[in-house]
């Protein structure tokens, strides 16, 4: 008996020192404390598909998370005048930011101006043969799907982490939500984040038209607008989806604004909700003309990205307060990656917390008075 119970003991504690062996490991595979890059600076660059509505903030968020976790120095950000301009942010954090383990290289920066031929082709080469011949960059942050579609290659072998892309699985970024594909490839998955938008959205208003703009004339404009998990919730709630197609990526800004506005202005009388799809028409500049014959209507809308939308005169969105949560999930990516850690074996899966935005004056024009428990839901509120 003592001879089992000493056996059982020793196989029970070499188990225990196996596991907290394992358990140590893996702490210091994701761990995110700041260190340098064998005393030097780990250097960062910057590339986008353009110039979209959220990708400066969502930088800001990033970057607020590094500092949050020690790795870089507190700072008061400015003010954004243009909420598309990352090339101008760029050069304010690559002067401003101060750390002494991260430096946000000033001329790694690129964008390919949403230009689909040339340029686009032009622009992955360039930071490619930067990252494959200069071999300068410690580690890219590929903003959008474009961006990251681009860096999702084995054409280098540069750690990237994609940020702000909308359906990395779909768009072919990443093999699955459980799995990059790529050991230097990192992207963060959201896998139902319309698809709880719409469902929210329905709970309160029941509509049985829902009226969507997206761009069908490119590969991207339906996984930008998220139309299978829209679809998906459509099929379960028995709702009918009223489309109005507006080319996006492939044309100048102003006919982009100007189909958009056109579609909307179709749509407001057929329906009785409207989800504002992501799309380049969808400016700060066209927003009052696309919301004059939806709020005449009385017809509810939801944006699908940022409150910037609401507090410009639609009825309701995400607030802001959901670029803090994913900006440190992006810090911490980065934070491990500099620990060691192989993008790839990095979770990629991070939800974003549905926090509405409310705007009141819009609510109150079209005749729609928030439910208690609506309110209590609501981090942000217009008047």
């Amino acid at each position: 008996m003592v001879k089992k119970y000493t056996l059982f003991g020793l196989l029970f504690g070499t188990m225990i020192i196996l596991l907290l062996s394992a358990c140590l490991l893996s702490n210091d595979k994701f761990n995110t404390q700041p260190l340098t890059n064998n005393g030097k600076k780990w250097r960062i660059g910057y590339f986008e598909g353009g110039p979209f509505s959220g990708y400066p903030k969502t930088l800001i968020a990033l970057i607020q998370g590094l500092i949050e976790l020690g790795w870089l120095n507190e700072i008061q950000f400015p003010d954004l005048d243009n909420n598309t301009d990352t090339e101008k942010l760029w050069r304010w954090i690559s002067r401003n930011v101060e750390s002494p383990y991260i430096e946000f290289v000033a001329d790694a920066y690129w964008s390919s101006n949403w230009d689909k031929s040339n340029l686009r082709l032009e622009t992955k080469k360039k930071v490619i043969q930067r990252l494959n011949q200069i071999q300068d960059i410690d580690l890219m942050i590929a903003m959008g799907t474009w961006a990251g579609k681009d860096l999702a290659n084995y054409e280098h072998s540069v750690p990237t982490v994609v940020v702000a892309a909308r359906n990395p699985v779909l768009s072919g970024i990443i093999k699955s939500s459980d799995e990059s594909g790529f050991d230097h490839i990192h992207a963060r998955v959201d896998p139902n984040r319309y698809e709880r938008q719409v469902r929210k959205f329905h709970n309160i208003f029941r509509f049985k038209r829902l009226g969507i703009v997206f761009d069908k004339y490119s590969s991207s404009g339906r996984n930008y607008a998220g139309i299978e998990q829209i679809e998906k919730v459509a099929a379960d709630r028995n709702f009918t989806i009223v489309s109005c197609y507006a080319p996006s990526v492939q044309v100048p800004i102003g006919y982009a604004e100007k189909t958009a506005i056109e579609c909307y202005k179709e749509l407001a009388p057929k329906v009785d909700a409207v989800y504002l799809t992501e799309h380049r028409g969808l400016t700060e500049r066209s927003l009052q003309k696309i919301l004059e014959p939806i709020i005449e209507n009385k017809v509810p809308s939801f944006s699908q990205s940022i409150s910037m939308a609401v507090q410009n005169g639609v009825l309701m969105g995400n607030s802001e307060t959901v670029y803090q949560p994913v900006g440190l999930f992006y810090a911490k990516i980065i934070a491990n990656i500099f620990n060691g850690a192989s993008p790839g074996d990095l979770p990629l899966v991070f939800n974003d917390p549905l926090r509405l935005a409310i705007n009141m004056k819009t609510a109150k024009m079209i005749g729609y008075a928030p439910a208690e428990e609506i309110m209590q839901a609501t981090d942000e509120v217009y008047k």
